[in-house]
């Protein structure tokens, strides 16, 4: 070890920007291979046993992303089976080089972008943030771009240091207004505006490949069915809307949808929504990358067939062959169009034309070969791994869906995006066709501000109306900031660098690893590279100036504007893209950059053959790219050592979190479900279950569960999965695993086929009872009938299987608080019918009209008869019950077992009864089809049902009488 000069500040801090942003990139980039995903560990593989293969994202992801609400009660297998495999059989595809197309593709855009804003959360998380107090009542200048960016720091600090982030939720549930947060908070706000204008000012404008991924989105914008969306989140039940979404969305429409209703094996092909969409917007670029394909072969100066069909092959080449081709390019320097056809070019040598239409050709059948394997990989593969993890993700969110459907306008809100995209695109969307009318930064950040109202509103409603959700997401956003806090007290240099922070002692002892020689070589590099840091430094803050000042200009009817971007990493992002690689060109030589005009021109080009006219292009490169010095050595000598520190941090969180229990072993684990969470929860500084209650095990256990079904809404709660020790004691002698999955009715109807009796010789009915019945039909499935003497022996009290299966009994609005308001609008419905017939009903509730009309109750003023007054209030009876159902259960009880008629009974959050009928056995199966197309009001069962007890006369949620009308 040698012991040289220590490192100064600047130096440590120009070391750990250079280390962490090569590490990024390169574990980002390193994605794209299999072999990163089999050696990537936990979550994906938690059984590995040798080095990882990405350190840094690993302590990311462990940081930030595996505690977010919802996410941290993801099944283990949503990780190592569903987004392992989909990552797996991405890599698999092989997608193609931006080496191969002579241009930068949008999956190398998008790394890049990614890698250049992430480094800044990886160097927070390793060496934390600086602790520089803040001016105590500091005051802000927002048309002063230092106190914008000083109140920025200064916001930072109060968050991470200080109780800024308490005082804003607070602040944020009482009011929707900016204008009401502290000064800190207002200025931190217009730098964030800024920084956001200025990314998406670069990425959709400045950037070559902007415009084609401003199509893409355009295409997706346009197929997105908002209307469909913003109507089912309109429903007011939050489990029929849910379900309502997964069906629109994820629902499968193929034969086998069909023929499973009649007892055949569902599959999993065919295509949904968001597929079918996906597939359309890729396949419409592939048509016209097909015509541009035409056009070259059309061309005069065209390679021939037999070099146009070697063209063709390579596109489906292994990754091996490929990378073969692509080193022989580099070594000969030659294109790789000239690589590709060694052998045919001795023959047929390339005319100088027919060698750039070579390259084109190339270019298109890769770009036409990725979206293909895409469409596969995404639409058609079997399994279907994406619907599969989407349907997971809702699974685990729907806690936090449900508490966002009851507190925000979701339909408003999407309403609200889908606007702020439309001006978007019309903002971005160049004309190809002349120079004129660039957008700058500031137009951007007229944009932001624009909409930034409706996101305000959006939070100040989540906020404010769903308190449960408030405190998950603030639990997370305080353990999250936790992880900036700085333990070392490192001082600020006159530069206002803090070196590495934490990292610093780190940095130092590699160094010492370094002989001296070297050292010096190392030194004089991150002497240069703080040099270049300070310069971009400089830089972001003039182009900060310079926007502020344009729009103070702005808002004076001037027209000053500025072509600018701030942010240093911008400037990194655009590094990165400019040290990618691409194929020589037809005169051969090195490699090219992708900063070269040649390559910038080829990038810019769209998948329909345009791009945007010399005049916009040369304009929206805007300055010179930041070049930084040469850090070769200093990653040489430095460079793997970090990797091992950064394995040794994530090696000391894997023993950290393999304390805890193992859930592995049951599918879905322990805690997945709202009952199982409720029953442990830590909630309102209390635990539900009490270790030292007086109660036993299993008394304690129904009373939590009456209480969860009680709890309404506020039934779904987070939390961790249990320890070994609770689910032995307390989860495992609940219910059993075949109880599990029927409680699991997320991709199902939520109804049951329960048989209650076993007496002697009832078997042999039971049997002859059920024979006929399609049970997938009926209720969803054959382990939905719940047949078992240990279990289920209910004899009358059939509600016991509310106490193992409460989480059927989903609540809704009608149940909570909205019964004496269904009533009193079907009394006003009534009244208005008598005075003036439907069209007078529709005046006072036209929801209700369907019924009336479907009913055939006539348009004409006041009632015809007794007969039909009751009809009528049948009719609107009948529509204040629906809202309450919530299940329906089958009841194959003594009476059933007698008289071969079983019991359809609709339920309501609380389990009670609020229709049931004797039916014929086979003809339970109506129930199940009618359910799934929200048509079950029109069956007999429904109509002619008896009320339950609770929804009789007299009864706590009692009928519509008409005696009470009649006396009004």
């Amino acid at each position: 070890m040698s012991a040289g000069r220590s490192l100064t500040s600047e130096q440590s801090h120009a070391l750990f920007d250079v280390l962490t942003s090569h590490e990024i990139l390169t574990e980002i980039e390193s994605l794209k291979h299999s072999e990163t995903i089999a050696t990537f560990g936990p979550p994906l593989e938690p059984t590995l046993s040798h080095e990882a293969s990405s350190p840094l994202l690993r302590i990311l992801l462990q940081s930030f992303v595996l505690d977010l609400p919802g996410l941290r009660n993801v099944f283990p297998h949503f990780w190592t089976d569903s987004i392992r495999n989909l990552a797996t059989a991405l890599d698999s595809s092989n997608l193609s080089e931006s080496y191969d197309k002579g241009s930068v593709g949008i999956r190398r855009t998008l790394s890049t972008a990614t890698a250049s804003i992430v480094e800044s959360v990886a160097r927070g998380r390793l060496g934390g943030y600086p602790k520089q107090e803040p001016k105590k009542d500091a005051t802000y200048d927002e048309a002063n771009s230092d106190d914008v960016v000083r109140a920025w720091d200064d916001f930072l600090h109060r968050i991470i240091y200080g109780d800024l982030l308490d005082s804003m939720f607070v602040k944020a549930a009482e009011t929707d207004k900016l204008s009401d947060h502290e000064p800190v908070v207002q200025a931190a706000h217009e730098y964030a505006v800024i920084m956001l204008a200025s990314l998406l000012h670069h990425n959709l404008i400045v950037s070559p490949r902007g415009q084609s991924m401003l199509s893409l989105l355009n295409r997706l914008h346009r197929l997105t069915p908002y209307f469909l969306v913003k109507q089912t989140l309109k429903v007011g039940n939050a489990a029929t809307m849910l379900s309502g979404m997964v069906q629109l969305l994820l629902a499968k429409m193929n034969l086998s949808t069909v023929t499973s209703w009649f007892g055949g094996q569902a599959s999993d092909s065919g295509m949904n929504l968001l597929q079918q969409i996906i597939s359309q917007v890729l396949s419409a670029e592939n048509s016209e990358l097909r015509k541009r394909a035409k056009a070259v072969e059309q061309s005069h100066d065209a390679p021939n067939k037999s070099q146009m069909e070697q063209l063709r092959g390579y596109a489906s080449d292994t990754a091996q062959a490929q990378e073969k081709l692509r080193t022989t390019s580099r070594i000969h320097s030659i294109s790789i169009a000239k690589a590709i056809l060694a052998g045919e070019t001795a023959k047929n040598s390339l005319t100088k034309s027919s060698h750039k239409l070579a390259l084109d050709y190339l270019s298109i059948q890769l770009a036409i070969r990725d979206r293909e394997k895409l469409i596969e990989v995404l639409c058609h593969q079997q399994p279907d791994l994406l619907t599969k993890s989407i349907r997971e993700l809702v699974k685990v969110y729907d806690p936090i869906i449900r508490a966002l459907h009851n507190a925000v306008d979701l339909a408003s809100g999407v309403a609200d995006a889908q606007a702020f995209i439309d001006d978007l695109i019309s903002l971005s969307l160049l004309d190809k066709s002349k120079g004129s009318n660039i957008p700058t930064v500031q137009d951007f950040v007229h944009l932001l501000q624009k909409h930034q109202g409706s996101s305000h509103v959006f939070i100040h409603q989540a906020l404010k109306n769903g308190k449960e959700l408030s405190e998950w997401y603030h639990q997370y956003a305080r353990k999250a900031v936790e992880q900036y806090k700085q333990e070392s007290n490192i001082e600020l240099s006159r530069a206002h660098v803090a070196a590495a922070g934490d990292w610093t002692a780190m940095l130092e002892k590699l160094m010492g690893a370094v002989s001296r020689d070297e050292q010096s070589v190392v030194f004089e590099e991150l002497d240069r590279y703080a040099e270049f840091l300070e310069s971009l430094a400089g830089r972001s803050r003039h182009q900060m100036h310079n926007i502020i000042r344009a729009s103070l200009a702005s808002d004076n009817n001037n027209d000053a504007k500025t072509d600018g971007n701030p942010g240093m990493f911008l400037y990194k992002w655009q590094h990165h893209m400019n040290q990618t690689t691409v194929t020589p060109g037809p005169e051969g030589g090195p490699p090219r950059a992708a900063g070269s005009d040649s390559v910038k021109d080829a990038t810019a080009v769209d998948v329909d053959g345009s791009k945007p006219a010399s005049a916009i292009h040369e304009r929206a490169r805007g300055e010179e790219d930041a070049k930084p010095p040469d850090v070769g050595n200093v990653l040489r000598l430095l460079g793997p050592g970090f990797k091992e520190e950064l394995r040794r941090v994530v090696d000391i969180k894997k023993g950290m979190s393999d304390s805890g229990s193992d859930t592995s072993d049951v599918d879905p684990p322990w805690g997945t479900f709202a009952g199982e969470r409720y029953i442990l929860v830590y909630q309102m500084s209390l635990y539900h279950w009490d270790e030292q209650s007086l109660e036993t095990p299993d008394q304690q256990r129904k009373r939590l569960v009456t209480d969860f079904i009680h709890a309404g809404p506020d039934r779904h709660v987070q939390g961790a999965y249990p320890t070994d020790d609770q689910i032995a004691k307390i989860l495992a002698p609940w219910r059993t695993a075949a109880q599990r999955e029927v409680a699991d009715y997320s991709t199902m109807g939520p109804a049951v086929w329960l048989r209650t009796h076993y007496g002697p010789g009832s078997n042999l009915k039971h049997e002859m009872l059920v024979d006929p019945v399609e049970m997938d039909n009926a209720v969803c499935g054959d382990h939905r009938l719940l047949n078992d003497p240990r279990l289920y022996n209910y004899g009358a009290d059939w509600r016991r299987v509310w106490e193992v299966l409460p989480e059927l009994l989903e609540p809704n609005d009608c149940t909570w608080g909205r019964y004496e308001e269904l009533q009193r609008e079907a009394v006003e419905a009534l009244k208005a019918y008598a005075q003036g017939g439907v069209p007078r009903v529709a005046e006072i509730h036209p929801v209700l009209v369907h019924n009336l009309t479907g009913g055939g109750y006539g348009g004409g003023p006041g009632f015809q008869g007794q007969e039909l007054e009751d009809e009528v209030a049948g009719a609107l009876q009948s529509e204040v019950h629906r809202e309450c159902v919530v299940a329906w259960v089958v009841l194959e009880d003594e009476e059933a077992l007698e008289s071969g008629k079983v019991a359809v009974m609709f339920v309501d959050a609380l389990g009670n009864v609020i229709r049931s009928s004797r039916v014929e056995a086979g003809e339970a199966e109506d129930i199940g089809g009618s359910w799934a197309a929200f048509s079950w009001t029109e069956l007999n069962e429904w109509a002619e049902g008896e009320y339950g007890i609770e929804y009789q006369s007299g009864g706590s949620r009692g009928g519509l009488l008409l005696e009470s009308m009649r006396n009004a």
